[in-house]
């Protein structure tokens, strides 16, 4: 009898426990008003934009169509400030096609918006300062987005797989491009990068197949892992005197690069670093001494000419792997430096079009590349 009252009374406390645990999964929001979900901090009375329960939902319903954030929330008599969009909160809200942010929220969490395809365009207030891991990724119908000056760093993987971005103007605010930032944006066409980004990270632009050249500004000092991999349409590029490193992978994949200044600044090449740019047949290296290499370097490349500045590097250049398997060639007198400042830019060689350098006068149409990395078809008389 003792045994069996034993059991019932276990039986029963356990019952108790999962229809307790239950009912917090269910409401491990703090609150919902207005069909909004809230996590409440007492204490500071601010709250955060959540999802409904104790799991965000790969199939989200819970928001859509027109969601308008307030600025204040009031529960249960005390107010609260919205201060946040908390990680996950409108995770794969396939319907929701707009929303107001008020300018009380300082953070959108990671994974904020991911997935919402029905979003086609946001503004993000001038109070937010950091945008989360993951915060716009898989938004493939967004096709524009204003970043304020207040937002300091873009998070890894940030707008990735935003194929219907064209272009975007980041703040002189933010300081860098975290990984993948905007890799998968197929529809991406330009972007200016301000000074004041000083790193661009690891796969930050691959993929990105409608991007046909690109300025780095000279705050730059590495380009990351596989930072351009595959980008199949970038036919120019300016690298800046300010890079010291290129990354494993970096231009790997980009069949339309023709030709490359490296700029006297760069002291390391990764691994595969111009791997299967099957257009690439010339570049043009300005240090002196050949910079440290990685496995692979130009493989896959139709590399025939490595362009250096003058005699003394055209030796050393003759003596070590991987540029002793190329014809070294010096350059044409003047070009001893890639500009980096807001002047006019200088013509840096005449080419064939096949991309050939030109050495002396020629009549007729040919390739003028200038030391900002443009090019342009011009008729010589």
């Amino acid at each position: 009898m003792v045994a069996r009252l034993f059991f019932i009374l276990m039986r029963n406390y356990f019952l108790l426990l999962t229809l307790l645990c239950f009912s917090l999964s269910a409401r491990a929001h703090d609150a919902e008003v207005d069909g909004i979900f809230y996590n409440l901090d007492a204490a500071n009375k601010m709250a955060t934009v959540t999802f409904k329960g104790d799991n965000y939902d790969s199939y989200n319903d819970e928001y859509y169509g027109d969601v308008v954030i307030p600025e204040t929330v009031t529960y249960n008599g005390i107010t609260f400030s919205v201060t946040s969009l908390g990680d996950y909160c409108f995770y794969d809200c396939s319907i929701l096609t707009s929303i107001t942010i008020p300018n009380s929220v300082t953070s959108l969490g990671e994974y904020c918006f991911y997935g919402c395809i029905s979003l086609t365009s946001i503004t993000i207030p001038n109070s937010v300062t950091s945008l989360g891991w993951n915060c716009f990724e898989g938004c493939s119908f967004l096709t524009s987005i204003t970043i304020p000056n207040s937002v300091t760093s873009l998070g890894g993987s940030c707008f990735r797989s935003c194929s219907s971005l064209t272009s975007i103007t980041i703040p002189n605010s933010v300081t860098n491009l975290g990984w993948g930032c905007f890799s998968n944006c197929y529809g991406l066409t330009s972007i200016t990068i301000p000074n004041s980004v000083t790193s661009l990270g690891d796969y930050c632009f691959s993929y990105c197949n409608s991007l046909t050249s690109i300025t780095i500004p000279n705050s730059v000092t590495s380009l990351g892992e596989c930072c351009f991999w595959n980008c199949s349409s970038l036919i120019s590029i300016t690298i800046p005197n300010s890079v010291t490193s290129l990354g494993e992978l970096c231009f790997s994949d980009c069949p339309s690069l023709t030709s490359i200044t490296i700029p006297n600044s760069v002291t390391s090449l990764g691994k595969d670093c111009f791997s299967w740019c099957n257009s690439l047949t010339s570049i043009y290296m300005l240090p002196s001494t050949p910079p440290s290499t990685g496995y692979r370097m130009f493989y896959g490349t139709p590399l025939e000419t490595v362009y250096v500045v003058d005699e003394d590097a055209k030796t050393a250049y003759q003596t070590q792997a991987p540029w002793n398997a190329y014809e070294i060639v010096v350059m044409p007198t003047g070009i001893d430096e890639v500009e980096t400042d807001k002047t006019a830019p200088t013509i840096v060689g005449y080419y064939d079009l096949n991309g050939k350098l030109i050495n002396g006068k020629q009549r007729g149409a040919v390739i003028v590349r200038y030391s900002d990395g443009t090019t342009r078809k011009v008729l010589l008389k």
